[in-house]
């Protein structure tokens, strides 16, 4: 195993060149799983982002294991596309580095609020199934869908 030097805060530093292979190895196997998260999300999702809200409870409530997969499918997005992000940024960051900042400052924000827009499916999964036996169902779904703001 051979090592490379490097200087870190005038300290000389002994880093193995196989840590970075596998470093780089590592991230092209998991660099792509938030991106394809998101793909089969969009694929699985019950209803169609331009519904009434109505109309997202009714579908949801009929496909409550659709539903389910979409929120593992977007946690799974929303903590690995933010990593990725900032990976590719590394990269960047030499060649066009004002470019790299400014779309940092963008994309991380954005896909950090991921987490927010999936709570709206989060409460709707969890209150359409904790009433599944219930005989006031119906109601529920509009009422609930309506006051969290799905659609």
């Amino acid at each position: 195993m051979t090592t490379a030097a490097l200087r870190h805060s005038g300290a000389l530093i002994e880093a193995p060149e196989e840590l970075g292979r596998w470093v780089r190895i590592l991230a092209m196997v998991l660099l792509p799983i938030g991106p394809a998260a998101i793909g089969v999300l969009r694929f699985v999702i019950p209803y169609f982002t331009v519904d009434e809200p109505s109309a997202v409870a009714a579908k949801v409530a009929g496909n409550l294991g659709a539903q389910s997969i979409v929120i593992w499918l977007g946690l799974l997005a929303a903590l690995t596309i933010v990593p990725a992000v900032i990976w590719i940024g590394r990269l960047t960051f030499r060649g066009a580095p004002r470019l790299t900042t400014v779309a940092l400052a963008l994309a991380v924000p954005g896909y950090l609020a991921l987490g927010v827009i999936m709570a709206s499916d989060v409460l709707l999964w969890t209150g359409l199934s904790n009433r599944a036996g219930r005989g006031d169902r119906g109601r529920f779904d509009i009422e609930f869908a309506s006051g969290i703001g799905c659609g």
